[in-house]
């Protein structure tokens, strides 16, 4: 899931995972989605995805991921990302961990190494002569000294794993030679016990020392800040601040799992409390104003933001927090623990900034807790949020949200008004455009469209003074647009911003080819489609340019055109980016859902962008039952395989789920935005690939919901196929007429359109029409999946679904079966 957010807000390449291999399912450029905009004052790109699930054969699972960078010594002189996990061996004891392991990337996150275990780190005696290990560490990047500490504390047990006291602990990595301490080590300070498990310390990069928040007095709530020099093996109490007066109900967990920032020249500190969390504020670390309930702007409660710890991140603009809360989505979470949300913080009052507030981290198919995370600033580009996904073994995976401060959605303009001259951004970044001419309340792809028949008909989106839209000679950008034409004969703009001294433009050709060309005045670059699209056809369009490695082309999620290197050169112009043209070249059909982009869209966005849900390929190498396996494009969202539901290598095309069995099936998740949802109107399509020889027993292929609302695609037990919309008291479906249960693959197509019928595709045939519906709502809490929790299981092989935001034409889904 790649989403945006308006912000009103020397390692080894062996050792490498590529997410695309380890995560080799596609899906959705999730709808909860699509907002965005450019930098920090008005919008981020948030990208979170999986480094590391569970294989389904591990008796373990991985938490508390947190991360320090190595400043240059990634790819391209970026930072390397260095984080730590803890070993949790699941035997129903609470906060009992075993092994330290790290992870590294060299990428900024695009790979991962596998998580490798510090054998030197285990359990040892510790001097109140209880068995302890450090838990809960914090890397973080000494600068003075080019080591990473490890800051957590060591954590005694007794023998039946009950906690006893806590120490202040720590470990070093040295990154020139790849080495971790020989062991970690007790921190040696006054009050001898203490929880720093957690807990954030700020590093004075002036002077090298250390500050590091700890809870002293268990159960009083009592935090204090700790300062201490390193000198690159050993970390040496200096001082201790005031306590931070909190006003909580002092449980055990007040003032536990702190969190310290610098910004504006002042120390902002978080505390976990069991009713509500608190920010402090101090203006020498030292001396601290008393803890404040974590509230909104207006003075009202951050309703359910408890008892789970909180991190900043800290940039030159702005002091944002990271936190739980309780919400609509979240009534089924453990302590609101998930997802995780992000909103500036008013340095003056400690006060969140409503409007700033956006989900960095959403719920996961499984609906497990994320609480116990982590933040850190990479670069001045890019921040980072880890957490593991903590309810069982299965799942048990390590998130990481890329939060990408320059990347954004400049300008998203759907054209879906039915009246009026202005084509309204929804973006958020105010670029509303002027309509010359064109028409609006044409039937789109998705809802209505604008309509352009004659010369000079366009859309103004003008030129922003903050020259948003011009890209120079270095930037990357895309754009992407929903276009529909039949004519051929003369060139028709797209989307144009320039001239011939400098422009980029996304046009058809006089032979009904698609051509995305950047213009620097006496030279160009251009990527061009080999066939005709000019076919009266609806076809998603995108032009990608990577300023280093070249221009894409997409049609309908498919890369036609590419170019691997470039003259180069500057497209910037004064001159207004226009939908259409104020010329006789102007494009003669429809436009709809018009999209700029300061960055280069990757193939899994393209395609979520050109209205596909989610497309589960099952191809994963990983084989088992069990197994977090059946991902979605967005390496966010996956597939659990559930009951005994297993991988085959036997699929359409590479592996396919293999059902044998009652109550076999794969969890696919029910997304916070609704995305696999669709309510009384909205028109949708489902597709799979399906195999078996078993009749007798009907199956259902995939399943979202109940009898109270749901959608379906099954196999009947005379070996029919059926398609169909309950409603709860009503329903309406189709059915084919022959039986499909012959041992062969089948390719079937589901196409609800809410106004004409339903219709159902077997191998490109149509084979089932209803033309008459009741009508109804089929939206549900229940998780969409393939096969099904229940005897109704069908037994065989399914491969390729996916899950379409419109309804399928009978050309699109013959195209489908042939591939």
């Amino acid at each position: 899931m790649i989403f945006y957010v308006n912000a009103l807000y020397s390692i080894s390449k062996e050792l490498m995972i590529p997410l695309k291999q380890a995560f080799s399912c596609l899906m959705l450029v999730c709808l909860m989605a699509a907002l965005a905009l450019p930098a920090a004052a008005s919008g981020y790109r948030v990208d979170p995805k999986r480094i590391y699930a569970n294989d389904g054969t591990n008796d373990f699972w991985w938490s508390h991921t947190r991360c320090a960078t190595l400043p240059g010594q990634g790819q391209d002189s970026a930072p390397v990302i260095l984080c730590t996990a803890s070993k949790d061996l699941n035997d129903n004891h609470s906060d009992v961990f075993f092994d330290i392991a790290y992870t590294i990337s060299s990428d900024l996150g695009d790979s991962w190494t596998p998580y490798t275990v510090i054998p030197q780190y285990n359990w040892r005696m510790l001097p109140n002569g209880y068995m302890g290990m450090l838990i809960d560490p914090v890397p973080v990047y000494h600068a003075a000294s080019g080591k990473i500490l490890l800051l957590g504390m060591a954590q005694s047990y007794d023998a039946n794993y009950a906690k006893k006291q806590t120490y202040p602990a720590y470990a070093v990595y040295d990154p020139t030679t790849g080495a971790w301490s020989a062991d970690w080590q007790l921190f040696d300070w006054p009050q001898v016990f203490g929880h720093a498990g957690s807990s954030y310390p700020y590093i004075d990069e002036r002077t090298g020392k250390v500050l590091w928040p700890i809870h002293s007095i268990s159960g009083s709530g009592a935090l204090q800040v700790v300062t201490a020099s390193f000198d690159g093996t050993s970390l040496t109490y200096e001082s201790i601040s005031g306590t931070v007066s909190n006003t909580g109900s002092h449980g055990n967990r007040s003032g536990i799992e702190a969190s310290l920032t610098e910004f504006g020249g002042e120390y902002f500190l978080t505390s976990r409390d069991d009713t509500n969390n608190r920010l402090a504020k101090s203006a020498n670390g030292i001396v601290w104003q008393p803890a404040v309930d974590l509230q909104w702007e207006d003075g009202t409660p951050v309703s359910g933001s408890m008892n789970t710890q909180m991190h900043w991140i800290t940039r030159p603009d702005g002091l944002y927090l990271v936190y739980t809360r309780q919400d609509a989505v979240n009534s089924d979470v453990f302590r609101y623990r998930s997802p995780l949300w992000m909103a500036e913080v008013n340095p003056v009052t400690l006060k969140l900034k409503k409007e700033t507030e956006r989900n960095v981290m959403p719920n996961t198919t499984d609906r497990a807790q994320l609480g116990n995370f982590g933040t850190l600033n990479v670069t001045p580009e890019l921040s980072i949020v880890t957490s593991n996904e903590w309810k069982s073994l299965q799942p048990n995976s390590t998130i990481v949200s890329r939060i990408w401060w320059n990347q954004s959605l400049l300008g998203s303009w759907p054209l879906n008004e039915t009246a009026g001259t202005t084509a309204t951004d929804t973006s958020g970044a105010g670029h509303d455009g002027s309509i010359t001419g064109a028409v609006p309340g044409a039937e789109g792809r998705f809802g209505a469209a604008l309509s352009f028949a004659k010369a000079g008909d366009h859309i103004n989106l003008g030129h922003p003074a903050d020259g948003s839209f011009d890209f120079g000679a270095t930037q990357d950008f895309s754009v992407s647009a929903w276009v529909k034409t039949s004519h051929t004969g003369s060139i028709q703009y797209i989307v144009n911003k320039g001239d011939t001294n400098g422009s980029f433009w996304l046009r058809f050709e006089a032979d009904g080819a698609l051509r995305f060309l950047l213009d620097y005045g006496s030279t160009f670059d251009y990527v061009k489609s080999p066939a005709s699209f000019a076919d009266g056809k609806w076809h998603h369009v995108v032009g990608a340019a990577d300023r280093d490695a070249g221009l894409r082309l997409y049609v309908d999620g498919a890369l036609v055109a590419q170019s691997s290197t470039m003259l180069g050169g500057s497209i910037s112009s004064a001159l207004p980016l226009t939908i259409g043209t104020d010329s006789a070249l102007t494009l003669k059909g429809l436009i709809a859902e018009v999209k700029l982009y300061n960055y280069v869209l990757d193939e899994f966005e393209v395609l979520g962008l050109g209205g596909v849900v989610g497309s589960w390929s099952f191809d994963e190498p990983t084989a088992g039952s069990g197994i977090v396996t059946a991902n979605d494009v967005s390496d966010y969202e996956y597939g659990m395989l559930l009951n005994g539901a297993a991988r085959s290598p036997a699929g359409k095309s590479g592996g396919a789920v293999q059902l044998s069995g009652s109550r076999q099936f794969v969890k696919l998740g029910d997304p916070d935005s609704g995305a696999y949802d669709f309510g009384t109107d909205r028109d949708f399509s489902l597709t799979a690939w399906f195999k078996t020889d078993v009749s007798g027993t009907s199956g259902y292929i995939v399943n979202k919901g109940d009898t109270n609302a749901s959608y379906a695609l099954r196999i009947e037990s005379n070996g029919t196929i059926r398609f169909w919309l309950d409603y709860g008291s009503t329903a309406d479906a189709v059915q084919s007429a022959q039986a499909y249960a012959d041992g062969k693959w089948h390719h079937i197509a589901a196409v609800a359109d809410r106004d004409t019928g339903l219709k159902l595709y077997v191998d490109g045939i149509l084979v089932g029409e209803n033309t008459s519906l009741l009508g109804g709502d089929i939206s549900n809490k229940l998780s969409l999946t393939v096969g099904h929790n229940s005897p109704s299981t069908p037994n065989g092989l399914i491969d390729e679904v996916q899950l379409y935001r419109y309804a399928l034409t009978e050309e699109e889904a013959v195209e489908i079966a042939q591939r």
